[in-house]
């Protein structure tokens, strides 16, 4: 006989602009919007089916950050089993406001014992960090008394691991909250709607890497991006290349390295200079700096990828491993690809923008 629906019900709180409805959609979707859209209020729910035909769900309230309904807001709080409040890591007044929603929170449940994360976001803009992680760090573990992550919603990173820790810290409320505020047959039913949430997030989370892991086997060519106007973002490329590198097996890998949006040379933090060193020693891939916005190179990236390949395709080592037939069967489709990048390209850029 199918059971009551249970469900364990958080809200996320911060600021306007600090990503809350980034991380959530991040988390629920998978997906990332670059534009921002102030919210007033969003509420996504997921359900789980477990055996003896019980219906399990959480349901993510994704708050505005204006505080236009404080009556709204407050039941919120009263009725949430958890907390994520978010900061900005590049913005210092959005941790200052997320202090004053975790006393907020506290004066409405009338208690400090809450289940609770403080997150900051925008990891990924680092090089304009106005609050520190050590300070943060700090306030979480001796004022907060709760687990604190740095994230990037843009780059999914530590997004899933907001939710585990979360879901730990429910559990531990639950099973150490006192016998008289409910049944043992309820904390059962709250810690079983809790595990499986557990367990699905754990899934998702490594599915997500097993898959990263499947696409880097099986591909021919990689094509390896960061942005000339980030600093930060230029240590990624690396660790993306070692990860490659680690999947594959070797260091000989048709790749290519590329510096985005040279449209903003003008707020240029990744000397070219700097990025051609790295593609020719330590990669030895061609390199070349282009523009999306501006169809700068673009073409050229994909035939410099199929030229490599192609050079990797008739290596003596490698038509060891493959038959003269699939040789020649991916000989012309290199060479078709080639042709019809060729006929596309409109770049105006010289031979020199690729380094070889």
């Amino acid at each position: 006989m199918r059971g009551p629906m249970k469900q364990i019900r958080l809200v996320v709180l911060g600021a306007g602009g600090v990503g809350k409805s980034s991380l959530v959609s991040q988390f629920m979707r998978g997906v990332f919007n670059t534009l921002y859209e102030p919210t007033v209020e969003d509420c996504y729910r997921h359900f789980l089916h477990l055996p003896g035909g019980n219906m399990h769900s959480i349901e993510i309230l994704d708050t505005g950050g204006t505080h236009q309904f404080p009556a709204m807001q407050e039941l919120n709080i009263k009725t949430a089993h958890g907390f994520i409040i978010v900061y900005s890591i590049d913005d210092a007044e959005s941790f200052q406001e997320a202090h004053k929603l975790r006393k907020l929170v506290v004066n409405v449940k009338g208690t400090e014992n809450i289940p609770l994360v403080m997150v900051g976001n925008k990891s990924d803009l680092a090089v304009d960090r106005e609050v520190q992680k050590d300070e943060a760090v700090t306030a979480a573990r001796e004022e907060w008394r709760c687990p604190f992550l740095e994230t990037s919603a843009k780059y999914n990173r530590n997004v899933y691991d907001i939710f585990l820790a979360l879901l730990n810290s429910i559990e531990a409320y639950e099973r150490d909250s006192n016998k008289q505020e409910g049944s043992e047959k309820r904390r059962s039913s709250a810690s079983k709607t809790i595990s499986a949430l557990k367990k699905l997030l754990r899934s998702k989370k490594t599915s997500s890497s097993r898959d990263e892991v499947v696409y880097y086997k099986t591909a021919h060519g990689t094509i390896i991006v960061f942005s000339i106007n980030d600093a930060e973002i230029f240590k990624e490329p690396s660790k993306l290349r070692k990860l490659v590198v680690n999947v594959k097996g070797t260091e000989n890998i048709p790749m290519v390295m590329v510096g985005n949006k040279s449209d903003l040379a003008v707020d240029r933090e990744v000397q070219k200079d700097e990025a051609v060193t790295a593609a020719r020693e330590e990669w030895r891939c061609p390199f070349l700096e282009t523009s999306a916005k501006y169809n700068r190179n673009v073409y050229d990236i994909f035939l410099a990828l199929l030229n490599s390949i192609e050079a990797w395709e008739n290596r003596d080592s490698n038509k060891q491993k493959m038959s003269e037939k699939r040789r020649s069967s991916a000989s012309k489709t290199i060479s078709t690809l080639k042709k019809l990048l060729r006929s596309k390209s409109t770049s105006n850029s010289s031979n020199d923008d690729v380094f070889k």
